[in-house]
Protein backbone atom coordinates (compact mmCIF):
# COMPACT_ATOMS: atom_id res chain seq x y z
CA UNK A 1 0.00 0.00 0.00
CA UNK A 2 2.79 2.40 0.94
CA UNK A 3 4.64 1.56 -2.27
CA UNK A 4 1.54 2.40 -4.27
CA UNK A 5 1.23 5.71 -2.46
CA UNK A 6 4.92 6.48 -2.95
CA UNK A 7 4.61 5.73 -6.67
CA UNK A 8 1.59 8.04 -6.89
CA UNK A 9 3.48 10.84 -5.14
CA UNK A 10 6.45 10.39 -7.48
CA UNK A 11 4.14 10.60 -10.50
CA UNK A 12 2.34 13.68 -9.18
CA UNK A 13 5.68 15.25 -8.31
CA UNK A 14 7.09 14.57 -11.77
CA UNK A 15 4.01 16.06 -13.43
CA UNK A 16 4.25 19.09 -11.14
CA UNK A 17 7.91 19.65 -12.08
CA UNK A 18 7.06 19.39 -15.79
CA UNK A 19 4.19 21.85 -15.34
CA UNK A 20 6.53 24.16 -13.42
CA UNK A 21 9.08 24.09 -16.24
CA UNK A 22 6.32 24.73 -18.81
CA UNK A 23 5.07 27.70 -16.78
CA UNK A 24 8.60 29.13 -16.68
CA UNK A 25 8.90 28.84 -20.47
CA UNK A 26 5.47 30.41 -21.04
CA UNK A 27 6.34 33.34 -18.77
CA UNK A 28 9.52 33.99 -20.73
CA UNK A 29 7.64 34.06 -24.04
CA UNK A 30 4.63 36.23 -23.18
CA UNK A 31 4.62 39.95 -22.58
CA UNK A 32 4.08 43.30 -24.28
CA UNK A 33 6.91 42.53 -26.70
CA UNK A 34 6.34 39.31 -28.62
CA UNK A 35 9.24 36.86 -29.00
CA UNK A 36 9.08 34.22 -31.70
CA UNK A 37 10.49 30.72 -31.34
CA UNK A 38 13.00 31.48 -34.08
CA UNK A 39 14.32 34.52 -32.23
CA UNK A 40 14.54 32.54 -29.02
CA UNK A 41 16.47 29.69 -30.65
CA UNK A 42 18.88 32.11 -32.33
CA UNK A 43 19.43 33.86 -29.01
CA UNK A 44 20.01 30.62 -27.09
CA UNK A 45 22.38 29.25 -29.73
CA UNK A 46 24.42 32.45 -29.70
CA UNK A 47 24.09 32.90 -33.47
CA UNK A 48 22.71 36.40 -33.09
CA UNK A 49 23.74 39.25 -30.83
CA UNK A 50 20.47 40.87 -29.83
CA UNK A 51 21.08 43.27 -26.92
CA UNK A 52 17.41 44.27 -26.65
CA UNK A 53 16.28 40.65 -26.66
CA UNK A 54 18.90 39.79 -24.03
CA UNK A 55 17.59 42.55 -21.79
CA UNK A 56 13.98 41.43 -22.22
CA UNK A 57 14.70 37.73 -21.62
CA UNK A 58 17.44 37.77 -18.98
CA UNK A 59 17.10 41.03 -17.10
CA UNK A 60 13.33 41.32 -17.22
CA UNK A 61 11.31 38.16 -17.86
CA UNK A 62 13.63 35.49 -16.47
CA UNK A 63 14.30 37.59 -13.39
CA UNK A 64 10.56 38.17 -12.85
CA UNK A 65 9.73 34.50 -13.51
CA UNK A 66 12.27 33.15 -11.00
CA UNK A 67 11.17 35.78 -8.48
CA UNK A 68 7.57 34.61 -8.84
CA UNK A 69 8.60 30.97 -8.45
CA UNK A 70 10.60 31.54 -5.27
CA UNK A 71 8.07 34.00 -3.83
CA UNK A 72 5.21 31.55 -4.32
CA UNK A 73 7.25 28.78 -2.72
CA UNK A 74 8.25 31.00 0.21
CA UNK A 75 4.70 32.18 0.94
CA UNK A 76 3.31 28.67 0.66
CA UNK A 77 5.92 27.26 3.03
CA UNK A 78 5.45 30.05 5.57
CA UNK A 79 1.68 29.46 5.51
CA UNK A 80 2.21 25.73 6.03
CA UNK A 81 4.50 26.34 9.01
CA UNK A 82 2.06 28.72 10.67
CA UNK A 83 -0.98 26.50 10.10
CA UNK A 84 0.88 23.58 11.66
CA UNK A 85 2.25 25.60 14.58
CA UNK A 86 -1.07 27.17 15.56
CA UNK A 87 -3.29 24.24 14.52
CA UNK A 88 -5.36 26.87 12.74
CA UNK A 89 -6.54 26.46 9.12
CA UNK A 90 -6.80 30.24 8.74
CA UNK A 91 -3.24 31.00 9.82
CA UNK A 92 -1.31 32.59 6.96
CA UNK A 93 1.70 34.90 6.47
CA UNK A 94 -0.33 37.95 7.51
CA UNK A 95 -1.80 36.52 10.71
CA UNK A 96 1.26 37.27 12.89
CA UNK A 97 1.31 40.93 11.90
CA UNK A 98 4.60 40.65 9.99
CA UNK A 99 3.02 41.83 6.73
CA UNK A 100 1.26 44.70 8.50
CA UNK A 101 4.55 45.76 10.08
CA UNK A 102 6.16 45.74 6.65
CA UNK A 103 3.23 47.76 5.29
CA UNK A 104 3.71 50.31 8.06
CA UNK A 105 7.40 50.62 7.24
CA UNK A 106 6.61 51.36 3.59
CA UNK A 107 3.82 53.76 4.59
CA UNK A 108 6.29 55.74 6.69
CA UNK A 109 8.80 55.69 3.82
CA UNK A 110 6.40 56.79 1.08
CA UNK A 111 3.77 58.81 2.93
CA UNK A 112 5.74 60.57 5.69
CA UNK A 113 9.40 60.66 4.62
CA UNK A 114 8.38 60.85 0.97
CA UNK A 115 11.19 58.85 -0.66
CA UNK A 116 11.59 61.51 -3.32
CA UNK A 117 14.10 60.89 -6.16
CA UNK A 118 16.46 63.51 -4.65
CA UNK A 119 16.43 61.86 -1.22
CA UNK A 120 16.85 58.40 -2.67
CA UNK A 121 19.76 59.52 -4.83
CA UNK A 122 21.47 61.23 -1.87
CA UNK A 123 21.25 57.98 0.10
CA UNK A 124 22.88 56.08 -2.74
CA UNK A 125 19.98 53.63 -3.00
CA UNK A 126 17.52 52.83 -5.76
CA UNK A 127 13.89 53.65 -4.99
CA UNK A 128 12.95 49.95 -4.96
CA UNK A 129 15.78 49.16 -2.56
CA UNK A 130 14.75 52.07 -0.35
CA UNK A 131 11.19 50.71 -0.17
CA UNK A 132 12.46 47.16 0.49
CA UNK A 133 14.67 48.39 3.33
CA UNK A 134 11.79 50.34 4.88
CA UNK A 135 9.52 47.31 4.61
CA UNK A 136 12.00 45.03 6.32
CA UNK A 137 12.68 47.56 9.10
CA UNK A 138 8.93 47.79 9.66
CA UNK A 139 8.62 44.02 9.95
CA UNK A 140 11.71 43.56 12.16
CA UNK A 141 10.21 44.88 15.45
CA UNK A 142 7.19 42.56 15.05
CA UNK A 143 9.51 39.59 14.50
CA UNK A 144 11.52 40.45 17.63
CA UNK A 145 8.35 40.89 19.71
CA UNK A 146 6.95 37.54 18.59
CA UNK A 147 10.25 35.76 19.22
CA UNK A 148 10.47 37.25 22.72
CA UNK A 149 6.90 36.28 23.58
CA UNK A 150 7.30 32.77 22.17
CA UNK A 151 10.29 32.17 24.49
CA UNK A 152 8.47 33.54 27.57
CA UNK A 153 4.96 32.15 27.10
CA UNK A 154 4.18 28.51 26.39
CA UNK A 155 0.64 29.16 25.12
CA UNK A 156 0.91 29.47 21.34
CA UNK A 157 -2.60 30.97 21.19
CA UNK A 158 -1.27 34.01 23.05
CA UNK A 159 1.42 34.45 20.37
CA UNK A 160 -1.27 34.27 17.68
CA UNK A 161 -3.43 36.86 19.47
CA UNK A 162 -0.45 39.20 19.94
CA UNK A 163 0.26 38.89 16.21
CA UNK A 164 -3.33 39.77 15.35
CA UNK A 165 -3.32 42.75 17.73
CA UNK A 166 -0.09 44.12 16.28
CA UNK A 167 -1.65 43.71 12.84
CA UNK A 168 -4.68 45.75 13.89
CA UNK A 169 -2.51 48.43 15.49
CA UNK A 170 -0.28 48.69 12.39
CA UNK A 171 -3.34 48.91 10.12
CA UNK A 172 -4.83 51.65 12.29
CA UNK A 173 -1.61 53.68 12.20
CA UNK A 174 -1.42 53.23 8.41
CA UNK A 175 -5.00 54.53 8.07
CA UNK A 176 -4.10 57.64 10.05
CA UNK A 177 -1.01 58.21 7.91
CA UNK A 178 -3.05 57.76 4.72
CA UNK A 179 -5.63 60.29 5.91
CA UNK A 180 -3.00 63.03 6.17
CA UNK A 181 -1.02 62.06 3.06
CA UNK A 182 -0.66 63.81 -0.27
CA UNK A 183 -2.44 62.31 -3.26
CA UNK A 184 0.76 61.52 -5.19
CA UNK A 185 2.42 59.73 -2.27
CA UNK A 186 -0.75 57.80 -1.53
CA UNK A 187 -0.88 56.62 -5.14
CA UNK A 188 2.66 55.23 -4.88
CA UNK A 189 1.81 53.40 -1.67
CA UNK A 190 -1.34 51.89 -3.16
CA UNK A 191 0.63 50.64 -6.18
CA UNK A 192 3.18 48.96 -3.90
CA UNK A 193 0.35 47.35 -1.92
CA UNK A 194 -0.97 45.64 -5.04
CA UNK A 195 2.09 43.37 -5.17
CA UNK A 196 4.53 42.75 -8.00
CA UNK A 197 7.06 40.12 -9.02
CA UNK A 198 9.05 42.68 -11.02
CA UNK A 199 10.17 44.89 -8.13
CA UNK A 200 13.34 43.03 -7.10
CA UNK A 201 16.26 45.21 -8.26
CA UNK A 202 18.76 43.45 -10.51
CA UNK A 203 21.55 44.11 -8.03
CA UNK A 204 19.55 42.43 -5.23
CA UNK A 205 18.50 39.30 -7.14
CA UNK A 206 21.35 37.10 -5.79
CA UNK A 207 20.61 38.21 -2.21
CA UNK A 208 16.85 37.66 -2.54
CA UNK A 209 17.23 34.22 -4.13
CA UNK A 210 19.92 33.11 -1.65
CA UNK A 211 17.91 34.11 1.43
CA UNK A 212 14.72 32.40 0.21
CA UNK A 213 16.57 29.20 -0.73
CA UNK A 214 18.46 29.01 2.59
CA UNK A 215 15.25 29.50 4.59
CA UNK A 216 13.43 26.84 2.54
CA UNK A 217 16.32 24.42 3.14
CA UNK A 218 16.02 25.19 6.86
CA UNK A 219 12.35 24.15 6.66
CA UNK A 220 13.38 20.63 5.63
CA UNK A 221 15.43 20.38 8.83
CA UNK A 222 12.22 21.09 10.77
CA UNK A 223 10.18 18.23 9.30
CA UNK A 224 10.40 16.00 12.39
CA UNK A 225 9.38 18.76 14.86
CA UNK A 226 6.58 19.87 12.52
CA UNK A 227 5.15 16.35 12.32
CA UNK A 228 5.41 16.00 16.09
CA UNK A 229 3.74 19.35 16.78
CA UNK A 230 0.99 18.38 14.36
CA UNK A 231 0.03 15.62 16.82
CA UNK A 232 0.14 17.92 19.85
CA UNK A 233 2.75 19.48 22.13
CA UNK A 234 2.54 16.67 24.68
CA UNK A 235 3.23 14.03 22.03
CA UNK A 236 6.12 16.11 20.71
CA UNK A 237 7.68 16.38 24.16
CA UNK A 238 7.23 12.64 24.77
CA UNK A 239 9.30 11.77 21.69
CA UNK A 240 12.07 14.17 22.66
CA UNK A 241 11.21 17.28 20.64
CA UNK A 242 12.07 20.57 22.31
CA UNK A 243 8.75 22.32 21.71
CA UNK A 244 9.87 25.81 22.84
CA UNK A 245 12.95 25.78 20.64
CA UNK A 246 11.05 24.33 17.69
CA UNK A 247 8.29 26.93 18.06
CA UNK A 248 10.88 29.72 18.13
CA UNK A 249 12.62 28.39 15.01
CA UNK A 250 9.33 27.96 13.15
CA UNK A 251 8.27 31.53 13.95
CA UNK A 252 11.73 32.84 13.01
CA UNK A 253 11.86 31.02 9.66
CA UNK A 254 8.29 31.86 8.65
CA UNK A 255 8.68 35.48 9.79
CA UNK A 256 11.88 35.99 7.81
CA UNK A 257 10.28 34.46 4.71
CA UNK A 258 7.31 36.79 5.07
CA UNK A 259 9.44 39.85 5.78
CA UNK A 260 11.82 39.34 2.84
CA UNK A 261 9.02 38.59 0.36
CA UNK A 262 6.89 41.53 1.52
CA UNK A 263 9.88 43.84 1.47
CA UNK A 264 10.65 43.20 -2.18
CA UNK A 265 7.34 42.09 -3.74
CA UNK A 266 4.75 43.77 -1.55
CA UNK A 267 1.97 42.10 0.45
CA UNK A 268 0.82 39.18 -1.71
CA UNK A 269 -2.23 37.41 -0.36
CA UNK A 270 -3.85 33.96 -0.49
CA UNK A 271 -0.81 31.96 -1.64
CA UNK A 272 0.30 31.21 1.92
CA UNK A 273 -3.27 30.56 2.99
CA UNK A 274 -4.59 28.51 0.08
CA UNK A 275 -1.71 26.37 -1.21
CA UNK A 276 -1.10 24.29 1.97
CA UNK A 277 -4.84 23.47 2.03
CA UNK A 278 -4.80 22.52 -1.65
CA UNK A 279 -1.80 20.24 -1.09
CA UNK A 280 -3.25 18.50 1.96
CA UNK A 281 -6.66 18.11 0.35
CA UNK A 282 -5.30 16.80 -2.96
CA UNK A 283 -2.79 14.37 -1.47
CA UNK A 284 -4.94 13.39 1.54
CA UNK A 285 -1.85 13.79 3.74
CA UNK A 286 -0.50 16.05 6.47
CA UNK A 287 2.92 14.40 6.75
CA UNK A 288 5.42 17.21 6.17
CA UNK A 289 7.81 14.84 4.39
CA UNK A 290 5.23 14.94 1.59
CA UNK A 291 3.34 18.19 2.16
CA UNK A 292 6.42 20.43 2.43
CA UNK A 293 8.01 19.64 -0.97
CA UNK A 294 4.63 19.73 -2.71
CA UNK A 295 3.83 23.08 -1.07
CA UNK A 296 7.09 24.42 -2.53
CA UNK A 297 6.28 23.04 -5.99
CA UNK A 298 2.65 24.08 -6.08
CA UNK A 299 3.26 27.44 -4.44
CA UNK A 300 5.80 28.29 -7.12
CA UNK A 301 3.53 26.92 -9.87
CA UNK A 302 0.54 28.89 -8.58
CA UNK A 303 2.57 32.12 -8.53
CA UNK A 304 3.79 31.47 -12.08
CA UNK A 305 0.24 30.88 -13.31
CA UNK A 306 -0.87 34.12 -11.67
CA UNK A 307 2.03 35.89 -13.38
CA UNK A 308 0.94 34.49 -16.76
CA UNK A 309 -2.63 35.64 -16.24
CA UNK A 310 -1.51 39.09 -15.10
CA UNK A 311 0.38 39.53 -18.39
CA UNK A 312 -2.20 38.18 -20.81
CA UNK A 313 -1.29 39.33 -24.34
CA UNK A 314 -3.32 42.39 -25.28
CA UNK A 315 -3.18 43.96 -21.82
CA UNK A 316 -0.99 47.04 -21.70
CA UNK A 317 1.32 46.45 -18.76
CA UNK A 318 0.30 43.90 -16.14
CA UNK A 319 -2.56 43.43 -13.72
CA UNK A 320 -1.69 43.63 -9.99
CA UNK A 321 -0.61 40.24 -8.66
CA UNK A 322 -2.84 40.55 -5.58
CA UNK A 323 -5.90 40.81 -7.82
CA UNK A 324 -5.09 37.53 -9.57
CA UNK A 325 -4.14 35.60 -6.43
CA UNK A 326 -7.34 36.69 -4.68
CA UNK A 327 -9.65 35.92 -7.62
CA UNK A 328 -8.19 32.43 -8.07
CA UNK A 329 -7.21 31.55 -4.51
CA UNK A 330 -10.31 32.64 -2.58
CA UNK A 331 -12.92 30.47 -4.38
CA UNK A 332 -10.62 27.42 -4.30
CA UNK A 333 -10.01 27.86 -0.58
CA UNK A 334 -13.72 28.30 0.19
CA UNK A 335 -14.54 25.11 -1.71
CA UNK A 336 -11.82 23.11 0.04
CA UNK A 337 -12.77 24.31 3.53
CA UNK A 338 -16.30 23.00 2.98
CA UNK A 339 -15.07 19.50 2.11
CA UNK A 340 -15.53 17.05 5.01
CA UNK A 341 -12.33 15.18 4.15
CA UNK A 342 -10.18 18.25 4.82
CA UNK A 343 -10.42 17.72 8.58
CA UNK A 344 -7.90 15.71 10.59
CA UNK A 345 -5.81 14.56 7.67
CA UNK A 346 -2.87 12.36 8.62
Amino acid sequence: MDNKHNSAYWIIGSVSIIALFAAVVVNIFIGNVGISMEEMLRFLSGKAELPELKHIIISSRLNMTLTALLTGAALSVSGLLLQTLFSNPLADPSVLGISSGANLGVAVCLLIIGATPTMVASAGLSRQLWIALSSFLGALPIILILLYISTKISNKLVVLIVGLMTSFISSAVISVIEFFSMKESLYSYVLWGMGSFSSVPQSMVPFYFSVILLLIIACFLMIKPLNAILLGDEYAENIGVNVYRSRTLIILISSLLIAVVTAYCGPIGFIGLAIPHIVRFSLKKSDHRIVLPFSILWGGLFALLCLVISRIPGIDGALPVNVITSIIGAPILIWILFQPSVKNLR
